[in-house]
């Protein structure tokens, strides 16, 4: 699942679906989710547009708790705050052991240790990507990359991104 994606993660979840993975894309704002519904994506990021226009149809989960229920992985892209007290929210309810919580980040004044103990203190894995990729044509800066740093204590998880990203990286 993907979580207030930005256009890294709409751009990595697009390449995730090109190679076969399943993808549940959610977002706070449901007006964005509505024009996505359509189509529409705004960004000045051709090549999303481009990936977007030749996808096949995209899952949108209509609320954050179906999709952290249904998968096993979420990446999340913006707004940890409001993640974080809305896992809070379904962990009262619900059993999340096992799942796997992915951080895309590019924001240097984040205090990473402190997010992976909340997320940690939740019963959940926690693994911190910080975002490399070129702001120009991410598709291509995401497929072409010829690294990633994964941050995780977890061997399954690494393991599992290792797959991902080796799939979506062209060699």
């Amino acid at each position: 699942g993907f979580i207030n994606f930005t256009d890294y993660g709409l751009a990595f979840s697009l390449l995730c679906q090109e190679q076969g993975h399943e993808i549940i894309l959610f977002h706070e704002d449901s007006n964005l989710i509505q024009e996505l519904k359509l189509g529409v994506y705004r960004t000045k990021q051709f090549d999303i547009q481009n990936k977007l226009s030749f996808s096949k149809e995209i899952e949108i989960s209509e609320t954050l708790d179906d999709l952290i229920k249904s998968s096993d992985i979420f990446f999340s892209f913006d707004n940890f705050n409001y993640v974080f007290s809305n896992l809070i929210r379904i962990s009262s309810e619900e059993n999340l052991y096992d799942k796997n919580f992915v951080l895309f980040n590019s924001d240097e004044n984040e205090d990473i240790t402190s997010i992976e103990n909340k997320i940690n203190s939740l019963g959940i894995n926690f693994t911190y990507i910080p975002i490399f990729f070129s702001l120009n044509e991410i598709i291509k800066s995401i497929s072409e990359t010829e690294y990633i740093l994964i941050g995780a204590k977890n061997e399954k998880i690494t393991q599992e991104l290792i797959s991902i990203f080796n799939s979506i990286i062209k060699n």
